[in-house]
């Protein structure tokens, strides 16, 4: 699984540009599952993040790992409404 973006590096307080960050994640044992949602026109992420949430099998959730289009969607709303299905 492969994510990205153009925004820059958050540490603290500060900001980074013209920087790059790479992450390895190793699971000795674990599950995956993968949901995901086309954003439909005029949809909101309040929505959206009730539908994936809905999505989601509850009994072997453990983390969430969330790969969003930053231009179609205010992730501050989408989380809420995972936390709200």
């Amino acid at each position: 699984m492969v994510g990205c973006t153009t925004a820059g590096e958050i540490i603290g307080d500060e900001v980074y540009d013209d920087s790059i960050v790479a992450t390895a994640i190793e699971f000795e044992k674990t599950q995956f599952q993968a949901v995901s949602l086309l954003m439909e026109e005029n949809m909101e992420s309040y929505s959206a993040g009730k539908k994936l949430s809905k999505q989601l099998d509850k009994e072997v959730l453990n983390f969430v790992f969330i790969i969003s289009d930053g231009l179609k969607v205010f992730g501050t709303d989408l989380v809420f409404g995972m936390k709200g299905a």
